[in-house]
């Protein structure tokens, strides 16, 4: 493993693209399960409480990195998934009793993840060469 310049794409991409996919997927998710009590002003730091559990999918990306795409992939998703609804339950519990949450914030986090992933190992092509 080499650390440098891809590590560092890797961490932004994470970091920063991540957190707002994640909340992009939570409000379409919300509006798609059509779901009426949902406070969208929580939105906003549930973006922020995402940058620690995608920063944590980066680095298992990282660690990765020499797996096939398709199996890194479904690990991150998986893992974007477990990693999104523990941070959620740390910090709220009462959100997580309804049933249509706990879809949505999972999903949220795993596309969140995948979708990071793939981005990395497109930006990253350009240093193999």
């Amino acid at each position: 493993m080499v650390y440098g310049v891809g590590t560092m794409k890797r961490a932004i991409v994470f970091g920063f693209l991540g957190p707002v996919l994640s909340g992009w997927v939570l409000l379409i998710s919300n509006y798609l399960l059509d779901s009426r009590d949902v406070n969208y002003l929580l939105v906003a730091p549930y973006m922020v409480l995402q940058i620690i559990p995608l920063l944590m999918c980066g680095f298992a990306d990282f660690l990765l990195d020499g797996v096939r795409l398709g199996e890194r992939v479904v690990v991150l998703a998986v893992a974007g998934a477990l990693l999104s609804c523990g941070a959620m339950l740390l910090v709220e519990s009462t959100v997580l009793q309804k049933a249509v949450f706990v879809i949505a914030i999972a999903l949220s986090g795993a596309l969140a993840a995948a979708v990071c992933s793939l981005t990395t190992r497109v930006v990253n092509q350009g240093k193999a060469g």
